[in-house]
């Protein structure tokens, strides 16, 4: 990555908003990838199948990480962690196959309002007075963009979604220094596969190649993700370049309206403006 940006001659700050670009829209990808399934797919089974492709991109890189990096000490911290991606996942699944792409991604992006509330619970972190008002408003917009006689499973999940991606960042803090992500992303994945096979065994379906190709494709497009989060924070402060994460919804409507016809309505738009407003008036006040 360094050699990169050295030969196209750029500073820190631009690169690390390339690269954050470039991360959401491989998670928009994702996020289409998921869509295509289709909505008759075991969330169970999709989540067997994610493990399983993740561990095997992984395996090579962990096989390359410093055992006193492995972080085996934390192994309870990566069993609650692997589980809630599995709730987490699960819940993702049900929303992108039967909410419009922009609709499920508008309500994840509550997920860094329920943070803060999530470690002043579970850290003892002191945090801002005004982060509860900034909650209610980020409420406010999950309201607009399900309109209340619209709420189904479909937004449950993407609620579910969201709490538990807050959830797992806030975990992120009980894990020991100089643990490897890759350690981290392996040991969550693997941990939480007996379950996970366990509650989709009785829903098995038949899997042809474009099923493996959409899953794994997706489970590479999230790595990549995670990926550029990685690098852009660890080489630039958060406040630079945290409104970059802006673009993944850009990228979602605009591919939602290319690919499904998904054409947004005036409540969607509202409950964008009030989510996105609450979650950049919380970074001002970090």
């Amino acid at each position: 990555m360094e050699l990169l940006r050295k030969r196209f001659a750029l500073d820190l700050q631009t690169f690390a908003i390339i690269t954050l670009v470039l991360g959401n829209l491989a998670q928009a990808f994702s996020d289409v990838l998921v869509k295509l399934i289709g909505p008759g797919f075991s969330p169970f089974q999709y989540m067997v199948l994610r493990q399983l492709l993740t561990l095997l991109v992984l395996l090579p890189f962990m096989l390359r990480v410093p055992r006193a990096a492995w972080g085996l000490g934390a192994w309870k911290w990566h069993l609650l962690r692997g589980h809630l991606c599995l709730l987490g996942g699960g819940g993702m699944m049900l929303a992108l196959t039967q909410l419009p792409l922009a609709t499920a991604n508008a309500i994840f992006y509550v997920s860094p309002l329920l943070t803060l509330p999530l470690a002043a619970w579970l850290l003892k972190e002191k945090i801002h007075s005004r982060v509860w008002l900034l909650g209610g408003i980020g409420l406010l917009g999950v309201v607009f963009v399900l309109k209340p006689g619209d709420f189904h499973l479909a937004g449950l999940g993407a609620l579910v979604t969201a709490f538990t991606l807050a959830l797992f960042n806030v975990t992120g803090r009980k894990l020991p220094a100089g643990i490897s992500v890759v350690a981290t992303l392996f040991w969550a994945n693997l941990l939480a596969l007996p379950l996970t096979a366990g509650l989709a065994v009785n829903q098995w379906q038949p899997v042809d190649w474009r099923l493996l190709a959409l899953i794994g494709g997706s489970a590479v497009m999230q790595l990549l993700y995670h990926a550029s989060c990685i690098y852009a924070y660890r080489q630039v402060e958060a406040n630079r370049i945290a409104a970059t994460e802006y673009s993944g919804l850009m990228f979602v409507v605009l591919l939602g309206i290319w690919l499904f016809g998904e054409i947004p309505v005036w409540n969607l738009w509202v409950g964008m403006g009030f989510i996105l407003l609450a979650i950049h008036w919380q970074r001002r006040l970090s």
